[in-house]
This record gives C-alpha cells, sequence and structure tokens, in this order.
C-alpha cells in the first residue's frame, strides 16, 4: 500500500510543483501528511487480492468546474494552514491507488 501512495503523491505533488502556488517545504509538508493520512485512511479498504473492490474509497478526485477538491486532500491543506485552490489543479483529474496499481484521468471541464 505504501509504494502505491507514494508513486500517486509524486504524480499528484508534480503537478503541485509545476501548477501550484504554495513553496517547496510546504508541498514537502503536505506530501508527508497526505501520506500519513492515506495511509490510515486506507486501513480496511486495501484488497491485494480483489485489487477493484473499494477502488471509489481510495481514488482522489477534482473537479475544477464544482471548483471540488477531494476531501481527504482539503482536509490535509486545512491542517497545514493554506486552501486546496493553491495546489493549482485547473482541470478534472481523478488519481485511483489500488493495489499493484495507480492510475491518474486528465479532463478538461470545457
Amino acid at each position: 500500500m505504501k509504494e502505491e501512495i507514494n508513486v500517486a503523491l509524486e504524480l499528484l505533488c508534480s503537478y503541485v510543483q509545476r501548477y501550484g502556488s504554495i513553496k517547496e517545504e510546504s508541498i514537502e509538508q503536505f506530501r508527508t501528511q497526505l501520506e500519513k493520512t492515506l495511509l490510515e485512511h486506507y486501513q480496511g479498504h486495501w484488497y491485494p487480492d480483489k485489487p477493484i473492490k473499494g477502488q471509489a474509497y481510495r481514488s482522489l478526485e477534482f473537479n475544477k468546474e464544482n471548483d471540488y477538491c477531494d476531501v481527504v486532500v482539503a482536509e490535509v491543506c486545512h491542517k497545514l494552514g493554506f486552501t486546496p485552490k493553491l495546489l493549482g489543479i485547473q482541470q478534472d483529474l481523478t488519481l485511483w491507488i489500488d493495489p499493484y496499481e495507480v492510475s491518474i484521468r486528465y479532463a478538461s471541464s470545457s
């Protein structure tokens, strides 16, 4: 589980580094806190023998049109003292963090 979460966070944080408005040290704090939160959040929802079971629970979703940021990610942002808007996610984005696989979908809101 930790390996898949780290892959997902690498993708998400590289996006934030490129498009976000938070400092590098804050990105590291965000990554560390989100990793800890996801490890706790996914306990009891990780099924290596049935990877698609619980898939929706383990997804991180962002929707620009509705100004929506995944609840787990938003909680981490607020805990660290910044708003999710500062992540710079300007398109629809979904990350699925599943046993043995991390998938990402980018989509335009228009």
